[in-house]
């Protein structure tokens, strides 16, 4: 049974390919899309606008765990080989909407501050368009 009225945050997870990411204390989905300035002279002194390009990306932040399901080993290598990574933004309650696309992973990076906890945050850019569906 799908879930129903608001939700709490700790329910939305963050898969690339199949695998949820461990620790996340911050996930972010954003979508936007291009405004192409068409104004002209008989514009009556009011910018016009027509829809352009979309874009979007997914950001996340969590503490990190050497043992933690895809980490910095898999960050990295994705990097460096310039890997496409299909990433889902979704609860794990069947019924409920996902987000998914191809993405670049732009960022990932780690701090790690004195007497404080080791964290780590990345970004995936989309390439192409997303997709929704529904949980199984």
């Amino acid at each position: 049974m799908p879930s129903s009225g608001a939700m709490n945050g700790t329910a939305i997870l963050l898969k690339i390919e199949t695998v949820t990411i461990a620790k996340l204390t911050s996930n972010n989905i954003s979508f936007s899309r291009a405004a192409i300035d068409v104004s002209n002279k008989d514009s009556g002194g009011w910018q016009e606008s027509i829809y352009g390009q979309g874009s979007g990306s997914f950001d996340c932040e969590g503490v990190f765990d050497e043992g933690g399901t895809w980490g910095a080993d898999e960050a990295y290598a994705a990097i460096v080989a310039k890997t496409v990574l299909t990433t889902r933004w979704a609860s794990a309650v069947s019924g409920d909407k996902y987000y998914e696309a191809e993405c670049l992973l732009t960022a990932f990076s780690m701090s790690a501050p004195m007497e404080d906890k080791v964290t780590f945050s990345c970004t995936l850019q989309m390439t192409g368009a997303p997709s929704t569906g529904t949980v199984a």
